[in-house]
């Protein structure tokens, strides 16, 4: 290092240089761990209200546990009495089956015992008819006999010779009357049984008459029996209908339960970030306020008696440093070395709102008064795509590339006055000879609108000139005074407002939403108890016609 400075005409630093370099390193390093711990404090924080989230998660899912080990075990309950009243239709079917073909056979016996009966009744007419047709016979006989014999008596009475002959007819006749009487005790057994068949018979038809009754009778229960058993089908098939619905009406409200619980999170989260955010506001406006002691105690005082006063044509801005930040800390100091004389300085749109600043200056402005730039006022920024271009192709970072301006017009006068774009940020000055021997940027070849990169920075605010001479300017190493570690924050006050803003009406859609599912849960969750006491009054008429 010191053969380099002594070849390019620069006298080797003091100890007390590296010294306050290492002090600078120490600051940057605590700021840094201040950083750090504030990072860490929010992820403990993030933790906490997870783990506090897994616990409520825990406890919510071995609610749902209890609750489906209940809804299993009705499920289980359900599922036996189904199987219960499945086979209790199988063997009432099976009895009143056997009952019906018992019944059957018990009609057909007696049915072939009343033919066998009307067989033997028809028989016996048959035998009576004959023994009736012999008895008139046998009548005729006895008259021709009686006849005979009157005759015979007479002839007996008359003539001699005769008696034998009556001895023999009334032989004829013991033995017709005998025969007489042996037929007359046929049939009169005869008789008898054919009343014996005729009972059998009377009570057979009165056997057969109650079997029709029972069979009517059963036919009638069985009709009502089917007519019961379609009823309590119905009602089960409902009842599982039912059961469905509640399901699907359980399931919506779990859903509907988690989505008031996912949205009632994303407000807590929206509220941590709130508060974020608006504790990065205050933050930033003490900022902010230091930010413009560091330009002089007497400019919070001017700055309200330039919003208050009305006879500008636009109202001034200022001090330039207010609208930019750096966004990289490494590259703070030398962005500083190289702002700094325009850090104090305001503009105006015109000589008009120029003198009346001034005015305002010999108020309030004791010592150094700043500088005021008279510029009209920008809409919009200038191009500078094409040095930005060339610049990232040779690998390089320009001062543009760390900055953040929120103010379109103090952009533009950093571009036309500081070169901003043009500007690179380089590790030492090895890299400057290095580039400058490389050619990398090819100082000959650029055109149009493509600015030639004039100027480089080291991190230690070293100002290097890459013009033909080469020339060196070291820093003096004063103290940072702009851009410290708190001044680096990404987002501007009106940036955070604009999120809070956004947050807020998240935040009310959110609350929309979650009404809208607050409804359509109690909607929900009446039309669920009123299926609930549809089941329950389903399910007493089923028991009481199972009864």
């Amino acid at each position: 290092m010191s053969q380099t400075t002594s070849s390019f005409g620069i006298f080797q630093m003091p100890d007390f240089v590296a010294s306050q370099k290492d002090c600078r390193k120490f600051y940057m390093k605590v700021s840094q761990l201040d950083q750090i711990k504030q990072a860490y404090e929010a992820a403990v924080y993030t933790v906490q209200s997870i783990h506090q989230r897994i616990n409520n998660m825990k406890d919510r899912h071995e609610v749902m546990l209890r609750a489906i080990e209940l809804l299993e075990r009705d499920v289980k309950k359900i599922d036996i009495r189904r199987e219960q009243d499945k086979k209790q239709r199988e063997l009432e079917a099976e009895l009143i089956l056997a009952r019906g073909m018992e019944a059957q056979q018990e009609l057909v016996k007696l049915q072939s015992e009343l033919d066998q009966t009307q067989k033997s009744k028809d028989i016996i007419e048959a035998r009576i008819i004959e023994a009736t047709n012999q008895i008139r016979y046998f009548d005729q006989q006895i008259e021709t006999l009686a006849n005979e014999k009157s005759d015979l008596e007479k002839d007996l009475n008359g003539r001699s010779g005769l008696r034998e002959l009556k001895l023999h007819f009334a032989k004829d006749q013991k033995e017709t009357k005998l025969m007489i009487y042996c037929l007359s005790r046929e049939c009169e057994k005869h008789h008898e049984t054919l009343k014996e068949n005729e009972q059998d018979r009377i009570r057979l038809k009165k056997y057969i008459d109650e079997f029709e009754a029972i069979n009517r009778q059963s036919n009638h229960s069985e009709e009502q029996r089917v007519n019961l058993n379609e009823e309590i089908q119905n009602r089960k098939r409902q009842s599982t209908e039912w059961n469905k619905t509640m399901e699907s009406l359980t399931d919506d409200l779990n859903i509907n339960d988690d989505n008031i619980r996912k949205n009632q999170s994303t407000i807590n989260c929206i509220q941590n970030e709130l508060k974020q955010k608006q504790n990065d506001i205050d933050e930033l406006k003490k900022i902010e306020k230091d930010k413009t002691n560091i330009y002089g105690a007497w400019v919070p005082e001017c700055l309200k008696a330039i919003e208050q006063e009305t006879r500008f044509h636009r109202k001034p801005i200022g001090p330039i440093g207010r609208h930019i930040r750096c966004i990289e800390p490494r590259w703070s100091y030398a962005v500083e070395k190289h702002l700094a004389a325009s850090m104090s300085s305001f503009v105006c749109t015109d000589s008009h709102d120029e003198h009346i600043l001034l005015e305002l200056f010999s108020k309030y402005c004791r010592g150094y008064r700043p500088t005021v730039i008279v510029k009209r006022f920008s809409e919009e920024l200038p191009d500078v795509s094409g040095t930005l271009e060339r610049v990232q192709r040779a690998n390089l970072l320009s001062v543009y590339q760390v900055l953040k301006i929120d103010n379109i017009t103090v952009a533009c006068i950093l571009i036309d006055h500081k070169q901003i774009e043009a500007t690179i940020l380089i590790e030492d000055l090895q890299e400057a000879t290095r580039i400058r021997q490389s050619g990398v940027l090819r100082w000959d070849r650029i055109y149009g609108k493509v600015k030639q990169v004039g100027e480089a920075l080291t991190y230690d605010g070293s100002n290097i000139k890459l013009d033909k001479a080469f020339r060196i300017y070291t820093n003096d190493r004063q103290p940072a005074r702009y851009f410290t570690s708190n001044n680096t924050q990404a987002l501007s006050i009106e940036e955070l407002n604009a999120d809070i803003k956004r947050l807020h009406n998240q935040i009310k859609q959110t609350n929309s939403s979650m009404n809208e599912l607050k409804t359509i849960r109690q909607t929900t969750k009446d039309n669920l108890d009123k299926i609930k006491n549809m089941i329950n009054e389903n399910n007493k008429k089923i028991i009481e016609l199972n009864q």
